[in-house]
Formats: C-alpha cells, structure tokens, sequence
C-alpha cells in the first residue's frame, strides 16, 4: 500500500535547540539510540548487511544501551505545519485521504475525495 504525507507549513524549518534534542534522545529507547549513533542518516549504504554490521558494534561499546551519547550529528527540525494530508493508496485506487488544517489554536479534521 502506498503511503504519502504532504506537509504545508508557514516557514521554513529551523533546527531545534541542543537542550530539545538532547531531551528527545534521553526519551529514546537504549536500542534506538544504539542504531542511531551508528547509523550516519540519508548517507548512501552499500546495503542492509552492511548496515547491520555497523549497529552490532555499538552494544559493546555502551552495554544494555547506556550513557550512548547523542551524536553531534543528530538533531532535530521544527516545521509550524498549516496544513496536512496523509494519503493511503490501496490496491483498487480508492485513497483515503485525510487532512488536518490549522484554526483558531486547532485542528480541523476531514476527509477528502481521492
């Protein structure tokens, strides 16, 4: 099933302060911290093994996940969205379509015709 997530916002994305991540990362699983400290994100990888052989390290240099530092790499980016739609595209091409539109401090939710 095809799955797509449009995303209108009122500006352009600004990272998040280093406070913000390094409370986002804490709040992470120790075995999601693990692949991400070894993971370089959005780097070209030769394949998944490869991957793989990356994370196997990491548990042996931080045992059971803890103190992983969060890399200087890692962070974050805010988007102030107006808008957003999530499309499900099903095997006979009926979406569904949803859509959220900022108002008034809320959303308003409704779904649209594919």
């Amino acid at each position: 099933m095809l799955e797509v997530v449009l995303v209108l916002g009122l500006s352009l994305p600004e990272r998040t302060r280093l406070a913000e991540a390094d409370g986002y990362w804490d709040a992470r699983a120790p075995a999601v911290r693990l692949s991400a400290a070894a993971s370089h994100q959005s780097r070209v990888v030769a394949s998944r093994a490869v991957l793989r052989m990356q994370v196997q390290d990491e548990p042996l240099r931080y045992p059971g996940g803890a103190g992983v530092p969060r890399p200087r790499r890692w962070g974050g980016f805010r988007v102030l969205p107006y808008r957003v739609e999530f499309w499900q595209e099903p095997p006979d091409g009926l979406h569904d379509r949803i859509r959220y539109r900022r108002r008034s401090g809320g959303w308003i939710i409704g779904r649209l015709s594919p």
